[in-house]
């Protein structure tokens, strides 16, 4: 099927900047956010994509309340990022797609105060109940959670009127019935395999070996932390926490 453009979620904050620069390099589809900034970013704010003579934009948001916090990543409004991009893309593009990670309430919020955008993509959501329906020109859809839906949009492009003509959009569930793509088994087979190699007694003895070093790191952190006031401890986590989560721009 392929991919045209990756929206960044909190979930590739988690993954740390190694790996995210890693999945940059390797990917033939670019990364996207339109809302989140840095000094070096490792996304576009949006890509133009030809699809026989007509030209598509793709865009991305990022809920703020989901954004990594502090560092030097740091997530603005949507509305007014949205406005940003769209003013840019003014004579660029033909076509209008936003994908936003904010789940559905404040997507169509946000498509309600956007004027331009001819569909809009939801993700971060907990179901498929949400039914494709249309806030002022945008059609506004979500395939649900954790690929177990293939959404299919058909859209009708008018040349001389240079707009849509129509948009329609078509939720399929993923079963049985459909074959499993190759690469994909055998993505997962080579996991299990690596699991399974993981978990051998050559691997166990090594972990018996330094379970001592780390049985001593977390009786000292521990001892540390039992001496701090609740103020001490609560600077202590979310330091501790930031340095986990936030990619150093």
């Amino acid at each position: 099927m392929g991919y045209d453009a990756l929206n960044l979620g909190e979930a590739e904050f988690l993954i740390g900047k190694d790996v995210l620069e890693r999945i940059k390099e390797r990917s033939e589809f670019p990364l996207v956010s339109s809302n989140l900034s840095s000094p070096d970013p490792l996304w576009d704010p949006y890509v133009i994509k030809e699809v026989n003579g007509v030209r598509i934009a793709v865009m991305g948001v990022l809920s703020p309340a989901l954004g990594p916090g502090g560092g030097k990543v740091s997530v603005e409004s949507p509305i007014d990022s949205l406005r940003r991009v769209m003013a840019d893309l003014s004579g660029k593009a033909d076509v209008f797609v936003l994908l936003s990670h904010m789940g559905p309430e404040e997507s169509l919020a946000l498509v309600r105060e956007i004027e331009g955008i001819d569909i809009a993509i939801i993700s971060h959501v907990t179901s498929c109940s949400l039914e494709a329906e249309t806030v002022g020109k945008t059609l506004v859809v979500s395939a649900g959670e954790k690929g177990g839906r293939l959404g299919h949009f058909k859209g009708v492009w008018g040349k001389e009127e240079k707009k849509m003509l129509s948009m329609s959009f078509e939720n399929h569930p993923l079963g049985s019935d459909i074959a499993d793509d190759d690469g994909i088994q055998q993505l997962i087979m080579d996991f299990t395999a690596s699991v399974n190699k993981a978990d051998s007694e050559e691997y166990r003895e090594k972990m018996r070996r330094i379970q001592p070093e780390e049985d001593a790191e977390i009786k000292a952190m521990t001892e540390r932390t039992m001496k701090m006031t609740p103020e001490e401890f609560f600077q202590f986590y979310h330091e501790e926490l930031e340095e986990r989560t936030n990619i150093p721009q």
